[in-house]
């Protein structure tokens, strides 16, 4: 396997991560540097607390996410800011789109 394969495979995984709503939902929660509980990601992505630990393990075995204990609590948060970065270029990328298609519609002719 050469070097650009495994980097797809990664890139492909990431992207799948990053790419159910409710996974989405919660990095953007992540995005203002504060640490959250798996329940308060439950509530933000309008998912059971059960699914929410299933969506976390995935950001955190792509090392979107990170996991730390205080007490009897584990908290959530990005990785680090090129997590932030990511989902800040994904959302105007997604912004651009979503201002062409619109423009493209507006210029269709009946």
């Amino acid at each position: 396997m050469n070097v650009e394969d495994h980097a797809d495979g990664v890139v492909s995984g990431i992207a799948a991560a990053i790419g159910q709503p409710a996974r989405a939902r919660m990095l953007y929660c992540l995005v203002d540097g504060r640490a959250r509980t798996s329940t308060e990601l439950a509530m933000v992505a309008d998912v059971t607390p059960s699914t929410a630990s299933v969506h976390l393990h995935r950001l955190k075995a792509q090392r979107l996410v990170r996991v730390f204990g205080q007490g009897k609590h584990r908290y959530y948060g990005l990785e680090g800011t090129n997590v932030a970065w990511l989902r800040a270029s994904l959302a105007a990328y997604a912004t651009v789109c979503c201002l062409l298609d619109r423009n493209a519609s507006s210029n269709i002719k009946v």
